[in-house]
């Protein structure tokens, strides 16, 4: 390492020496080990940056859709109230077949599909190096933000877009008339059609006087 730096300083000396208006303090000064080390360092640098040539093609995709984030699943003490609803007018529509009360047994609670706006920003850059390689940097960046909606009371409310109905698990039935076995029959079938349930789900018990 010393004998490098001898070497440059010999020349600096023998260069500067020959120039004209050059002086031993001016000599003195440029082979100082501190700024040759300076100099070296910024030719390093510009050599190691000019291996890598960035062109860069700019924004290809910056678009603001509005989509839908997935589904956010909230439970409540009794869901699928209207199913019940629902399926009492039916079943009290067979002949001989009244009073029915209906009770469904779920897996999980409602789930609920929220409206949100995505912005989605896609940006592509080819990077060429010396050799005249090149190679594609892709970069995907979404950023969501849930629809919110002003209420009956003014407080602010997700936008719901789709109610999604917990999986019923099983179905009890009580009602009048489901003493005959006729009857009992044509009610789990009924059942069956509309829930599309086994019929080891559901269960029909004869209702009180």
């Amino acid at each position: 390492m010393a004998s490098i730096w001898e070497k440059l300083k010999n020349k600096i000396l023998v260069v500067n020496f020959n120039s004209e208006g050059m002086n031993k303090e001016s000599v003195k000064k440029l082979a100082d080990p501190k700024l040759i080390m300076l100099i070296l360092l910024g030719v390093g640098l510009m050599l190691f940056s000019s291996f890598f040539t960035s062109a860069d093609r700019g924004t290809l995709l910056d678009r603001e859709t509005e989509e839908v984030v997935p589904a956010i699943v909230q439970k409540s003490s009794s869901p699928g109230k209207n199913m019940e609803s629902e399926l009492e007018k039916i079943l009290n529509e067979i002949e001989g077949v009244s009073g029915v009360s209906v009770f469904l047994s779920f897996y999980s609670g409602s789930s609920y599909v929220y409206a949100s706006n995505i912005e989605e920003n896609l940006r592509q850059t080819e990077e060429r190096d010396r050799d005249g390689g090149t190679r594609d940097i892709i970069e995907n960046n979404q950023k969501g933000q849930i629809v919110l909606m002003r209420g009956n009371q003014g407080q602010e409310e997700p936008l719901i877009i789709e109610e999604v109905y917990p999986k019923v698990q099983g179905v009890l039935i009580v009602a009048k008339g489901v003493e005959n076995p006729h009857k009992q029959s044509q009610v789990v079938e009924a059942v069956r059609a509309v829930l599309n349930l086994p019929s080891h789900k559901v269960v029909v018990l004869p209702g009180g006087r």
